[in-house]
């Protein structure tokens, strides 16, 4: 069976970005516009021009460093993103003649493969106006060091507090609860009233640059890490 490895590319390429955005959706977790591409480009491009006797074993070495690479602390994400390409392939698989191979579909009937694509992109025009602010949030996450651990945390404008020109930044309580060092209580004044939180002093790597925040619990749930300080860290 032929196939035009180029339309397979971009068919898959399309798949694999919506599938993507909808694991991102329900787990509540964003990529980089950077990272998010990247994952998509070397997935499909290995799985489409990937011909040779041990391709299944190379693509599960593939999948091994993606998740590594990008997934270690989405997990979630990870599961959804392997079932919504799943789930994907077998409706190809059940509605065009094909079949499935390196993780995803190949076809050679071009003109079936051209409608469905064009129903995606308008499922995906019409996922984008619906769940934009995911898409707007990308460009505000970033991942940064805290005690030799990698976290992602979301760069919020509306924080700009500090104490003493050191940034407040907000992680979850249970990452907060597991850090060394002495805490302190802040005190917090707004226009409404005045409140004291707990703080502990410590050093970040962003951006490849460091810096000394005071890290204080998040008592909501949260879709990132940690509420990152917009005016202290940038």
């Amino acid at each position: 069976m032929e196939s035009f490895v180029e339309v397979v590319f971009l068919h898959n390429y399309l798949f694999h970005a919506l599938a993507l955005s909808l694991s991102c959706i329900f787990s509540k977790r964003a990529f980089s516009r950077q990272q998010f591409h990247l994952v998509v480009f070397i997935l499909t491009s290995f799985a489409t021009f990937l011909f040779i006797d041990f391709s299944e074993q190379m693509m599960w070495f593939v999948e091994m460093m993606l998740f590594v690479l990008f997934f270690k602390n989405k997990r979630s994400t990870y599961c959804l993103f392997m079932s919504f390409r799943f789930l994907l392939n077998l409706i190809c698989f059940l509605l065009i003649q094909g079949s499935i191979l390196n993780h995803q579909f190949f076809s050679f009937e071009i003109f079936p493969l051209f409608l469905m694509d064009v129903v995606v992109l308008f499922f995906y025009f019409v996922l984008y106006k619906k769940w934009k602010y995911v898409y707007q949030e990308k460009d505000f996450v970033r991942e940064f060091i805290l005690e030799k651990k990698k976290y992602v945390g979301y760069l919020d404008s509306g924080n700009l507090a500090s104490i003493d020109a050191i940034p407040l930044i907000f992680v979850r309580e249970e990452i907060y609860e597991n850090l060394s060092g002495e805490k302190r209580n802040i005190e917090i004044v707004t226009i409404h009233e005045e409140s004291w939180i707990e703080g502990i002093e410590k050093e970040i790597k962003l951006d490849g640059k460091k810096c000394h925040v005071l890290c204080c619990p998040m008592h909501h749930e949260y879709p990132y890490d940690a509420l990152l300080n917009m005016k202290g860290i940038l």
